[in-house]
C-alpha cells in the first residue's frame, strides 16, 4: 500500500534541510523564523500605525476647531467694539457679546413679540423660525 500524500523515497531527496540528519538545518530554520518575525511585526504594527494616524487627525481637527473658535470670538468682540462706538446705549454691543443660542433666543423672542403686536399667533412664527433653522 502506498501513501499518496508523501513523495516516494527517503527524506534525503526533498529540498529542505530540516528533514535531513546529515545537514545542519539551523541556518534555514533561522531564516524561516526571521521571515515569520518580520511578517508578524508588520501585522502587529499596522493597527498601531492606524491608531496613530487617527490620533494625529483628531489633533489637527482640534487645532482647526480652536483656531475657528478664536477667529469667531475675535469677530464678535470686534463687532461689539464697533457697535459700542456707534451706539452709546450698549444694547447692540450686548447682542454682539451673546453666544449663538442666546442670540437666537433673543431673535425669536423679538419676532414673537412683533407677531403678537400684529395679531398673528406666536406659534406660527415659532414654527416658521424652527423650520428655517434646520433648512440648508
Amino acid at each position: 500500500m502506498q501513501r499518496t500524500a508523501a513523495r516516494p523515497g527517503a527524506n534525503l531527496f526533498d529540498e529542505g534541510s530540516a528533514s535531513k540528519v546529515a545537514l545542519n538545518s539551523q541556518p534555514d530554520m533561522n531564516r524561516l523564523y526571521q521571515e515569520q518575525s518580520i511578517s508578524e511585526g508588520f501585522r502587529s504594527a499596522l493597527p498601531q500605525k492606524q491608531a496613530g494616524a487617527l490620533n494625529q487627525m483628531a489633533k489637527e481637527q482640534a487645532a482647526i476647531n480652536t483656531a475657528e473658535y478664536a477667529a469667531e470670538s475675535m469677530r464678535k468682540a470686534r463687532v461689539a467694539e464697533v457697535t459700542a462706538l456707534q451706539n452709546p446705549n450698549g444694547a447692540i454691543a450686548q447682542m454682539g457679546r451673546m453666544r449663538d443660542l442666546e442670540y437666537e433666543k433673543t431673535r425669536q423672542d423679538a419676532a414673537v413679540t412683533v407677531a403678537q403686536a400684529q395679531g398673528i399667533p406666536p406659534a406660527l412664527i415659532q414654527n416658521a423660525m424652527n423650520a428655517n433653522m434646520y433648512s440648508a
